[in-house]
């Protein structure tokens, strides 16, 4: 199913599964203005991860892990919370239930509730904004490449640059075929 990529724009990708599309269609400014502000008034509490922080607004509310880390990022951008770090300038990290390492965040700067609510969505950049990228073209010219004698790290650097760079590495192909 296709979906108008304009209705959620920001919130949702067009190759998206219809279970994002899904819960972007029940996101609302105010649920979500209101999740940042949980985590904001947690995290003025202590610093926490983003694991501790989805526990935490979970007590009050069924969140997702995704919809914790978004909110807190935007809080980020704002310029409200920032990462914990050590007397070295380290940041500090804890770990997960899982075991993995977290970066600890902390509130960066005061804020009122209102200017808590009030943070934006970051603008996303439009589609017509980025420069296409042949997708079929990078691969089938990384495909070519990844032929060619495998040795040290170069090698990978050209797959990459093949891949981001499909006209480069063609012309590149082209040159070799000749000599």
């Amino acid at each position: 199913m296709t979906h108008d990529s304009t209705e959620y724009r920001g919130k949702v990708r067009a190759r998206d599964p219809e279970t994002s599309w899904e819960a972007a269609a029940r996101q609302t400014p105010t649920k979500t203005a209101a999740l940042r502000a949980r985590i904001y008034e947690a995290l003025s509490g202590r610093p926490m991860t983003d694991e501790e922080l989805l526990i935490s607004a979970g007590r009050i509310t069924s969140t997702s892990p995704s919809g914790v880390r978004t909110r807190r990022h935007e809080l980020v951008l704002a310029g409200f919370v920032s990462e914990l770090r050590d007397d070295d300038g380290q940041t500090v990290k804890r770990d997960t239930l899982g075991g993995s390492p977290s970066i600890v965040w902390q509130v960066a700067r005061s804020a009122s509730v209102e200017q808590v609510l009030a943070v934006k969505r970051p603008r996303t950049v439009k589609a017509e904004q980025v420069a296409p990228h042949d997708h079929e073209r990078g691969m089938a010219a990384a495909r070519k490449l990844s032929a060619w004698e495998i040795g040290d790290r170069s090698w990978a650097d050209l797959l990459v640059e093949a891949y981001l760079n499909p006209e480069w590495a063609e012309k590149k192909l082209d040159e070799e075929q000749e000599n």
